[in-house]
């Protein structure tokens, strides 16, 4: 009997002592997830990003004070409860929230960017690494994550990209300047020899020219009865005779520029002699407004006719297939204006500021010195000259010299 008793004492001894281990064990898993938990509540509540768990369907669980900070809530218990739709409160683009739900059910752990809403409106980009959370039986329980705010990055991001556009923009202008420069200097190049070249060759050239133009002159009176073979060919010389002649005299002109002869003149009686000149074909309309009440005005007549000729002809070159040249005349404040407008091809943008530049023509015959000896003109007779053009429009010059009788 004592020694069943012994036995049971034994026994009840070492259940006793197992329970005790058991309890001790429990105690410290116990204190381990307690301390555990601290830990965790620690970096929740102190971390500097925000952490959040929300519901699939769009409401906050729990979300930490970094969090409520950076959407602009006071603590995390004012944003969960007034934040009780994700997709309609924060984000800015709601289809976000639908693709997050869709990477979530997959089991995606994701990592985007995108803007969200704070609590005055304002809005913000963030980072948002999240992932999905689940039941035993694959349900999806929750999604946590973590979202940083990335704003600051996105501004200097914006002006890193803003700053690289108008370093290329300055790169482009930069090599635009370098290659007009270079093709200013290569003009000037040419202008140089010109200018060396020109009253002797041009006086050369002339003499012989002369010569051809009057034999010209002299078989179209002699030669009556020619076929029309030969009358053509005849006309054709002396059609090239003046054009090469006009070549040489813009040369001359513009190798040795000569200041203005001034004298008063009655600037609508220069218009109309000049237009009477003009070779005009068949198919362009010419119109003319001259206002009555011009002033006369001190100008050198024969250049101010030089310009209206070039001008006038320019516009007629223009219009290969017709249409209508406007020349008209009228005051403005202190200035007489001369306007020639045309229904012609039009200049383009680019070639517009190229030309009254010396040797830049898009003609196929000609070498480009007509209008810089225009504005060299106007400019002697201290006006200015204006253009406008449209392609496929027509263009418009605008001649204006000053309306005084009398210069210095």
């Amino acid at each position: 009997m004592a020694k069943q008793i012994n036995s049971r004492e034994k026994s009840l001894n070492s259940v006793n002592r197992r329970l005790e281990d058991e309890i001790s064990e429990h105690k410290r898993a116990v204190e381990a997830l307690r301390e555990s938990e601290e830990k965790y509540r620690g970096i929740f509540e102190n971390a500097v990003e925000g952490i959040f768990q929300s519901t699939q369907d769009g409401r906050f669980i729990s979300v930490n004070p970094a969090l409520a900070r950076i959407i602009g809530y006071d603590s995390p218990a004012e944003m969960i409860e007034n934040v009780t739709d994700i997709a309609q409160q924060l984000y800015v683009d709601p289809a976000q929230r639908d693709e997050l739900i869709r990477l979530c059910k997959q089991g995606l752990v994701f990592n985007f960017e995108e803007q969200l809403y704070r609590k005055d409106g304002s809005k913000i980009w963030v980072s948002v690494n999240a992932r999905p959370t689940f039941d035993e039986t694959g349900n999806l329980i929750c999604i946590e994550g973590i979202i940083l705010d990335i704003t600051e990055q996105k501004k200097s991001e914006e002006k890193i990209k803003n700053y690289s556009k108008r370093l290329e923009e300055m790169v482009e202008e930069r090599t635009k300047a370098l290659k007009d420069a270079q093709e200013q200097l290569v003009r000037q190049e040419k202008l140089a020899v010109i200018g060396q070249l020109a009253s002797g060759v041009g006086h050369e050239l002339r003499n012989p020219i002369g010569v051809i133009g009057n034999s010209t002159y002299y078989l179209n009176m002699k030669l009556k009865d020619v076929d029309d073979k030969t009358k053509k060919h005849l006309d054709i010389l002396q059609r090239e005779v003046l054009r090469t002649n006009t070549i040489i005299t813009d040369l001359l002109d513009f190798s040795r520029v000569k200041p203005p002869a001034f004298e008063e003149a009655d600037l609508n009686n220069i218009v109309k002699e000049t237009i009477s000149t003009t070779e005009v074909p068949e198919n362009i309309t010419l119109e003319t407004k001259l206002d009555e009440k011009l002033p006369r005005i001190s100008v050198d007549a024969d250049q101010i006719g030089r310009v209206i000729m070039n001008i006038a002809s320019n516009a007629v070159g223009a219009m290969p297939e017709g249409g209508r040249l406007a020349i008209k005349t009228v005051v403005k404040k202190d200035f007489v204006e001369i306007t020639f407008k045309d229904t012609g091809e039009g200049i383009t943008k680019e070639n517009l500021q190229k030309i009254f530049e010396p040797l830049f023509t898009t003609k196929a015959k000609g070498i480009g010195l007509g209008l810089a000896i225009v504005k060299g003109i106007v400019e002697g007779h201290k006006g200015e000259i204006e253009v406008e053009s449209k392609v496929g429009k027509g263009s418009t010059f605008i001649i204006k010299l000053p309306a005084q009788s009398k210069r210095e």
